[in-house]
């Protein structure tokens, strides 16, 4: 193979950009060109960088990675003033996976080219002090991940469900308890409606993230970090609608209710793949059981239009944990996720 050249992509590289993700077994919706202009838009502050990283071979792109520089100790209250850096692939702030996407061919090459040069390239800008890496799966890259110095620290858990199988098969896969939710729901008259519209994504925001973001600081005992990744701004939810709602890579339901509507939800959706996005419901009406309606509408949907798979975002750590258990009573396949962590000298 002729000399791999790493280099922060140019804005005309978005085909190729996106072309690799869908090549590789690693590409995932948040690896999309799309998704790192959200979180460059929406997301990036002070003290943060987005960087599109490429490898070049015999004048191709043959490779990508994304990655996300922040200020250490940035999401905490400790005030550091040393100008330290972490690198993230994914971004840490929201649920997504990271990692380098190759060419098939190029798999092993190119892919340690892209772990090992990207950090030379982002440490002439920034003083780096750790990289942290997950991946869609990582088995494929765990010799390539240890030969540049990446160790695994710890796992996290994600649910997928299987959409494959007949409607009847998937309904009858859930807990007893939820097909009666969602049966309830129904008969109350909650219906689901899609919007593809930017004042519906503003109303999203104004009513739905608003009440989420009250509820999650109201609890007793929550963590800084823990509010801290549930506040998204407007800007956050500008550039979603600018950047995925206009390639159906993102979509927006609501639940109604006698002409309110009660709950919404944000997916994601990319290569066959269905992701759980942001979502909310009315503390008022959380008895209708709107929010696992549109869990269920949006199996059916994604079925009927030939995806395989619906990720249900990640399980909390602790399995007692409420968000745990009512992920996991949907019966899809508990995954791990390893979480390597990378020193920088």
């Amino acid at each position: 193979m002729n000399e791999i050249t790493v280099q922060i992509a140019e804005e005309d590289q978005h085909d190729a950009w996106n072309s690799i993700v869908n090549q590789s077994p690693n590409g995932t919706f948040y690896h999309t060109w799309e998704w790192t202009k959200v979180i460059e838009d929406g997301i990036v502050g002070n003290g943060e960088s987005t960087y599109r990283i490429c490898a070049i071979v015999d004048g191709k792109v043959a490779g990508i990675m994304p990655v996300f520089i922040r200020k250490a100790f940035i999401d905490t209250k400790l005030k550091v003033h040393l100008p330290l850096y972490v690198a993230w692939s994914p971004h840490p702030k929201l649920y997504g996976f990271g990692g380098p996407c190759t060419t098939p061919e190029h798999k092993d090459e190119v892919s340690k080219a892209l772990i090992s040069e990207s950090i030379k390239l982002i440490s002439e800008k920034h003083k780096m002090r750790t990289c942290w890496m997950w991946c869609y799966d990582e088995r494929p890259l765990e010799n390539v991940l240890a030969r540049s110095n990446y160790q695994l620290r710890r796992h996290k858990k994600t649910s997928f469900i299987d959409l494959r199988p007949p409607e009847d098969d998937i309904l009858n896969n859930i807990k007893k308890k939820y097909r009666q939710n969602i049966r309830t729901a129904e008969k109350s008259g909650v219906r689901i409606i899609e919007s593809n519209n930017v004042d519906d994504v503003d109303h999203f925001y104004n009513k739905f993230q608003t009440e989420l973001i009250k509820n999650i600081k109201s609890q007793p005992g929550n963590k800084y970090r823990q509010v801290s990744n549930a506040t998204l701004t407007k800007n956050y939810f500008d550039a979603l609608f600018k950047h995925a709602f206009s390639k159906k890579m993102a979509r927006l339901f609501f639940a109604e209710y006698q002409g309110e509507r009660i709950g919404a939800l944000i997916n994601f959706y990319f290569k066959g793949v269905v992701s759980l996005g942001h979502t909310s419901i009315l503390s008022e009406h959380g008895n209708l059981q709107a929010y696992k309606l549109l869990i269920w509408n949006t199996i059916l949907d994604a079925k009927n239009k030939g995806y395989v798979r619906l990720d249900l975002t990640g399980l909390p750590p602790d399995e007692s944990h409420g968000q745990y258990r009512f992920k996991k009573d949907w019966n899809g396949d508990i995954v791990d996720i390893g979480i390597y962590k990378r020193k920088v000298e």
